[in-house]
């Protein structure tokens, strides 16, 4: 009887012990998710006080909202509720193309939020800015055309999607001749291709690069194309082998403040793709992403 008393209690402690630890490590997580998004308000609070980066806008906004649907924080809602303001007073007209498309992409993301926007619509300039974008922009474009915009709005993008389909070299990545940095062209250029329904062959072979970059990029300390691979892969529903090592790394770079680093080099100065990067990955930690709703 006494022995078996002692093992009852023996795997109660370790049970106990478990818990304990698992508990500890939620709580961290917790308390740097919650420095991640002060962080990130302050960094979107400062640039709607002057002339608006609305690539950098759109960047930080996209995992906020996400925020905001799991924990429906006023601090969120408030930073989501003021670039809408900001933007409603924005002239579309007087938008260069490039910042249009964040324009629209931000605006789709506040109302992923479940905050109700109707932005100002003008289908030929928005015909007009595809034609003409770069290959970048085209994958821009091509996204939110298909993943977010109403029906009839884009007009027909297939003469992008064709575009893309004829940079894509035989490794499966992207280069243009405008010398687009080729990660970054890659990785849109295959999300474009997949919410579009474009070359699945294309895709498929867009993604294999990418699987096959990442234990470089993590090598070689490239943060935020490594966490921005690990988003659009699991977007594109693609299981990717080493996922909880490759996050663990990122984890282990993020600053005291919250923030993270695009590269992993003494010295360096947080970004704030980077650090949006990383806080969509925590939300995720609740079950919860941007394209998920």
């Amino acid at each position: 009887m006494i022995k078996r008393y002692a093992l009852f209690f023996a795997i109660l402690t370790i049970i106990i012990i478990v818990g304990m630890v698992i508990f500890y490590h939620y709580h961290q997580s917790i308390l740097i998710k919650n420095k991640t998004r002060i962080w990130l308000i302050n960094s979107l609070r400062q640039e709607l006080r002057g002339e608006l980066d609305m690539n950098k806008v759109s960047g930080i906004v996209f995992s906020l909202a996400t925020d905001y649907r799991i924990e429906k924080r006023h601090d969120v809602l408030n930073i989501l509720m003021d670039t809408a303001s900001r933007f409603k007073k924005i002239k579309i007209e007087e938008l260069s193309c490039d910042k249009l498309v964040d324009y629209f992409i931000t605006l789709s993301f506040i109302s992923k939020a479940g905050i109700k926007i109707d932005p100002l619509k003008n289908n030929s300039l928005i015909e007009k800015c595809i034609t003409k974008a770069t290959s970048n922009e085209k994958t821009l474009w091509s996204f939110y055309c298909c993943r977010f915009a109403e029906k009839g709005i884009c007009g027909h993008i297939s003469d992008s999607l064709d575009l893309l389909e004829s940079l894509q070299l035989p490794d499966g990545s992207f280069s243009s001749k405008k010398g687009e940095y080729k990660y970054y062209l890659t990785s849109h250029a295959i999300l474009a291709l997949y919410f579009c329904n474009g070359n699945q062959d294309a895709v498929k072979r867009g993604q294999e690069y990418l699987l096959g970059q990442m234990g470089k990029l993590k090598s070689n300390g490239f943060i935020d194309e490594l966490a921005e691979s690990l988003i659009f892969l699991k977007w594109m529903k693609v299981d990717i082998s080493g996922y909880e090592e490759y996050l663990e790394y990122i984890n282990s770079k993020v600053k005291d403040d919250g923030s993270i680093c695009a590269t992993d080099i003494s010295s360096c100065v947080s970004n704030w793709h980077t650090t949006s990067l990383l806080f969509e990955l925590q939300n995720w930690n609740f079950g919860y992403s941007m394209l998920d709703y």
